[in-house]
């Protein structure tokens, strides 16, 4: 250190402000190069952080979503278990029993009419697996549960609103109802009111694997 230090001294103003001049250049340029390092160990770490942050949020959604999921099918799977002895033709003749509209014939209005007199349950309810599929020219149910339909059939003249209030009944029904098929058409006479239809509601239930059939 001494002996660079007489050197120094050993040169002239000029090559002392030169080399001066260049021990100063190389010094910031270390400095700078060091903070561009750091600062882009900074950005990446911040990147990390945020990525880390988004993903416990995600964790965090998912994991509530999921729970909700769970909610949602255990209450299905204990409905669907208690729908393996439902009557759906007396659960739906119930939703039927209280409703009533305002009924018409050719020559005008005919008073108020129950919906039950315009409503029939055709047959007997049919029972399917869902899902089949077939193994050994058997059918089983693919997951243990199984659907049963009731064909309800309607006679002319009922307004198009009563027939939507029964299916939002339906739909609704903590049974677990649903109407899977309807064949509905316009009376001629008046387009507010139904001509003949007929829809299908069925129940889901589940009752293991069943087989044989």
């Amino acid at each position: 250190m001494r002996q660079l230090t007489q050197a120094f001294q050993r040169l002239s103003r000029r090559e002392r402000i030169l080399v001066s001049a260049m021990v100063a250049t190389v010094l910031l340029a270390g400095i700078g190069g060091i903070y561009f390092w750091l600062q882009g160990r900074i950005d990446e770490l911040e990147t990390n952080i945020a990525e880390e942050q988004d993903a416990l949020r995600e964790i965090y959604t998912s994991g509530a979503a999921f729970s909700v999921a769970r909610e949602k099918f255990e209450a299905s799977r204990e409905q669907a278990m208690k729908n393996a002895t439902l009557n759906i033709t007396t659960s739906v003749a119930e939703l039927v029993e209280p409703m009533s509209f305002d009924a018409t014939d050719r020559n005008g209005p005919v008073g108020n009419k129950q919906l039950k007199e315009f409503v029939d349950f055709k047959g007997s309810t049919k029972d399917k697996p869902v899902g089949a599929r077939k193994k050994k020219g058997k059918k089983e149910s693919a997951a243990g549960y199984y659907q049963r339909d009731q064909e309800l059939t309607f006679k002319e003249g009922i307004p198009l609103t009563t027939i939507y209030d029964l299916l939002e009944k339906i739909e609704e029904s903590p049974d677990m109802l649903f109407v899977t098929d309807m064949r509905l058409e316009r009376n001629r006479n008046d387009p507010e009111r139904a001509g003949q239809g007929r829809i299908i509601v069925s129940t889901f239930y589940w009752q293991g694997e069943k087989k044989g059939e």
